[in-house]
């Protein structure tokens, strides 16, 4: 009896505190139409800058993979001088992890005191935030610089390249890179956890931080089955969820400990960076909303777009994935909201942190893209504590004795109320989890916004080259809504519905075929001579050839830049595949061997180690296309050097296409490293279109439309042809790189020092 009256004491007052909790939830604002919503602040960005916004950044989802290459983009685009013509930057999971990185280290007065003043692409910003040091694990292939703009090479030791005897460390110039290499295991909790460890070499610690993050959640089941299976009363809970967005602020949001100012916080071979949550003050309370708005106005950054998913039916598991238009939830220094939840002047009360949190939250009972599978997994995703998602009071239902009857009704019968609808007061609660179940590129949100010119940054999971993630975009933006009640809600007259838009990329042969769900077919990553893939979005269903001009309305014709973390083949045309072709003639018996160290050392000019912030050729207007493919770097290269032909028994590897959840629970410095520079590589070809000449003025829109056309006709005649996923699943060698002495040398990358990879796993990664 007793046990009874304290768990119904508990009950009661947990169910007192969500009515309260909610209750208290403020809203500003009533709805905005789509139009009105997209079009805020674009007068007051004209004024500011001078000119209306007319380039997008997309950065997809993908998780830790995503968030390293896509700071490698920023890189580059910010190396070329681009970043300061981008007009927004539109986010999905990961590539919010890169964003929030970039954005706290561009907008900290006590990081960066002269942001107000410095542009974006100024060289002191570039020279402290993304200068590094090329690793000394790699020394064996490069002794000697390469060329006059080659940057440092780490001392051997300590990990941190703090080095207080040396001229260039003792300044620690490279903390901030350094940081993000050390802290790349978002779920590690146990000391140390700043690490520079391969992935096979710390597996066990690895493992046993997730064993204990299990006990944990197990721990916390029954108060989990009680509040939120019993009931409905969506308490955060999940250890795990803390776990990682703990480990999200700690690598993304924290300021790095400048070892120069205190060197007993690093201790010169402590190998460790210290992080707490001081380190993290300004991304917790500081990066507002309105900050952002006002920098953003006044030209000085680009708008921060970041995208989530809300309002999947969960009356029962097995409903199916709705339209895309009303599950798409985005935030902005504007506001919120999607096609279900209309558009608000509203962030209830989060943070950007906050939302990218959110946006990354890939594991959630509210996920439909599993297939019929979910039925089964997300009511144990409930059970077991792993909801991820952020959930905020919905508005439409404010009222108290609306939400109540949800709120004391246990199962089932809370299901038949405030769980599922089309209609923004269906819900009880907005419940917001990863982007990437709903659109994973990120670029609907610029499509919506009028942006003419789309840089996309495709690096979510693709091993077979799918293209799972532009299939999607082209299904949203091709199939017109079913949803009965959109044109009502958003004032669209039913009599002239939005017109379709199509996307082609001449490039890409037969995508039509690809993107066919009972398809077999997909692009070779290791055959990708596009260095980036053109392509257009356009109202014109016969326009496949992207001949379009753009328009002044969201169903206009835009233009397409796709990158895509993939290699270039050896026999193609490109420097940077011809010299992985040369260096795998020359290691074909192994990395290790004296053959292959002795060619890196008479080919010390094969790469570059190019510094943050050295000056890059600008003769823009005489420049052949893919000036700056030239440029391969020496650490993308050595990664695949020592994580290819080590025995000389090469076999089919993943890289530049690990698996997300894999890599996100446990990745390496060097990981980091190579996606990074890979990242940085593609971004920099941009100049070519959207470079900056010596005179500090960028290519002229007439140059760049015939570019434009010029890359498209070439692509048109050479395009990628799609081959059948089962004959590269099938064939260990598929497709052989090179012949040599009769035997198949793949430049696929692997780490033969591990069998785990033939199961399918994960490889070590030195």
């Amino acid at each position: 009896m007793r046990t009874l009256i304290i768990q119904s004491t508990i009950g009661f007052l947990l169910l007192g505190f969500v009515l309260l909790s909610t209750a208290c939830a403020s809203s500003k604002g009533g709805s905005l139409t789509a139009k009105d919503y997209m079009t805020q602040g674009v007068i007051e960005r004209k004024q500011g800058k001078g000119v209306a916004p007319q380039l997008g950044l997309a950065l997809a989802g993908g998780g830790t993979k995503a968030g390293d290459f896509s700071i490698g983009v920023l890189q580059g685009l910010t190396e070329v001088e681009i970043i300061d013509q981008v007009d927004a930057v539109s986010t999905v999971s990961g590539g919010g992890y890169a964003a929030l990185w970039y954005f706290a280290r561009l907008l900290n007065p006590d990081d960066n005191p002269d942001y107000r003043t410095d542009r974006p692409a100024g060289k002191r910003f570039m020279e402290k935030f993304f200068l590094d040091c090329l690793p000394s694990r790699y020394s064996k292939y490069w002794s000697q610089p390469a060329n006059p703009d080659s940057g440092e090479r780490c001392p051997p030791e300590p990990d941190t390249n703090y080095e207080p005897r040396h001229n260039f460390f003792s300044k620690d110039p490279v903390r901030y890179q350094n940081y993000l290499r050390g802290y790349q295991d978002l779920f590690r909790y146990t000391d140390p956890v700043f690490s520079y460890e391969v992935t096979g070499s710390d597996t066990g610690k690895v493992n046993g931080d997730l064993a204990r993050l299990t006990l944990r959640s197990v721990l916390s089941i029954p108060l989990s089955i009680f509040s939120n299976a019993v009931f409905d009363w969506d308490l955060s809970i999940s250890t795990s969820q803390q776990q990682y967005e703990s480990g999200i602020l700690r690598t993304f949001g924290a300021i790095p400990p400048d070892c120069s100012d205190s060197p007993s916080t690093c201790p010169q071979y402590l190998s460790s960076r210290p992080s707490n949550n001081k380190n993290e003050e300004f991304v917790r309370s500081k990066l507002t909303f309105k900050l952002l708005q006002t920098e953003y106005e006044h030209g000085r950054i680009p708008l921060w777009i970041i995208n989530t998913t809300s309002g999947e039916d969960r009356a029962h598991p097995f409903s199916t994935q709705k339209d895309f238009h009303l599950t798409s939830f985005e935030l902005s220094p504007y506001g919120s909201g999607s096609g279900l939840f209309n558009y608000r002047k509203d962030h209830f009360n989060l943070l950007p942190w906050e939302a990218a949190v959110a946006s990354a939250a890939f594991i959630d009972s509210q996920q439909k893209v599993l297939g019929p599978v979910r039925g089964v997994v997300n009511p144990l995703i409930r059970v077991f504590t792993l909801d991820w998602s952020k959930t905020i009071p919905n508005p439409y239902m404010s009222q108290w004795w609306k939400r109540i009857p949800h709120y004391i009704l246990p199962i089932p019968l809370y299901s038949l109320y405030g769980r599922d609808g089309n209609m923004p007061d269906s819900f009880v609660n907005i419940r917001l989890s990863d982007g990437g179940q709903s659109e994973n590129l990120g670029a609907f949100s610029l499509v919506q916004r009028n942006l003419n010119d789309l840089i996309i940054s495709d690096h979510g999971e693709d091993q077979w080259g799918t293209m799972g993630d532009v299939c999607r975009l082209k299904q949203i933006l091709t199939n017109p809504t079913n949803d009965p009640n959109y044109f009502e809600r958003n004032k669209i007259d039913q009599n002239n519905p939005p017109t379709r838009l199509f996307v082609y990329f001449p490039g890409l042969a037969d995508l039509d075929r690809v993107c066919n769900p009972d398809s077999d077919l997909g692009y070779d990553i290791f055959q990708w001579n596009h260095p980036i893939v053109l392509g257009c979005i356009t109202p014109d269903i016969n326009d496949r050839a992207c001949s379009g001009q753009p328009g002044s309305d969201s169903y206009s014709f835009r233009r397409v830049y796709l990158i895509k973390p993939a290699l270039p083949s050896p026999q193609g045309e490109l420097a940077f595949g011809k010299t992985l072709g040369r260096a795998v003639k020359a290691c074909a018996d192994g990395s290790e061997s004296a053959a292959c160290l002795d060619f890196f050392q008479a080919n010390q000019d094969l790469c570059t180690h190019l510094k943050a912030g050295a000056d890059y050729p600008q003769d823009l207007l005489h420049a052949t296309v893919w000036r700056f493919e030239q440029q391969p770097s020496c650490e993308l290269l050595g990664f695949l050097m020592k994580n290819s032909f080590v025995s000389g028994q090469p076999q089919r590897g993943k890289f530049p296409q690990l698996a997300t959840a894999n890599m996100t629970a446990n990745s390496s410095p060097w990981i980091f490293g190579a996606y990074r520079e890979l990242g940085r590589y593609y971004a920099r070809q941009l100049a070519w279109f959207w470079g900056v000449d010596a005179q500090k003025k960028t290519i002229d829109q007439a140059t760049r439309d015939h570019r434009y056309q010029d890359v498209l006709g070439q692509q048109l005649l050479s395009p990628l042809v799609p081959i059948r996923t089962s004959s590269m699943k099938a064939t260990p060698c598929y497709p052989a790189a090179l012949t040599h002495q009769g035997h198949c040398v793949p430049i696929r990358i692997y780490n033969s020092e591990t069998s785990v990879y033939r199961s399918q796993q994960q490889p070590s990664m030195n």
